[in-house]
């Protein structure tokens, strides 16, 4: 009798190496590649202003001073925007990267926990702003508009 393999429901995704960690960027391209993902597009920018709050971030989701560091963060150099495929895409890639805003607190094998800051910016009040290294869509909903925002970028 012969075996047939199941289809794969290959999916697609966009994952973010952030300025602080743009320089190890090929290494984390490599993490991906490694765990059975294929990185179908990059490209490497520096994210405008109005992308990242207004669009990639809604003004309403941050408190100002975390948007300023926002806005901080991503002047401070160019991103690597990555489209991705696979199969269990999102599931995959909260796993690589790390379900933490935190880097100190995500896996020790993660993207955020290698390449990430683990000493917080301290902002007013008790509010800190975590340089993670890296964006992954946390659910399939999360994964399709990403997709729908970044696609003009490419």
């Amino acid at each position: 009798m012969i075996e047939v393999s199941p289809v794969r429901d290959v999916q697609e995704a966009i994952a973010l190496i952030k300025p602080d960690a743009f320089h190890s960027r090929d290494m984390i391209v490599k993490r991906l590649e490694d765990s059975g993902l294929y990185i179908a597009k990059k490209k490497d920018l520096t994210l405008p202003e109005d992308f990242v709050i207004g669009k990639f971030y809604s003004k309403e989701q941050l408190p100002k001073p975390i948007a300023d560091a926002t806005l901080r963060h991503f002047a401070s150099g160019p991103s690597e925007i990555l489209l991705i495929k696979g199969d269990n895409i999102a599931e995959k890639l909260l796993k690589l990267i790390g379900s933490k805003i935190n880097p100190a607190e995500c896996d020790e094998d993660t993207i955020r926990y290698i390449f990430g800051n683990h000493t917080p910016e301290q902002l007013e009040g008790d509010l800190k702003y975590y340089r993670n290294a890296a964006h992954k869509p946390r659910t399939d909903e999360e994964r399709k508009d990403d997709l729908k925002k970044f696609e003009p970028l490419f």
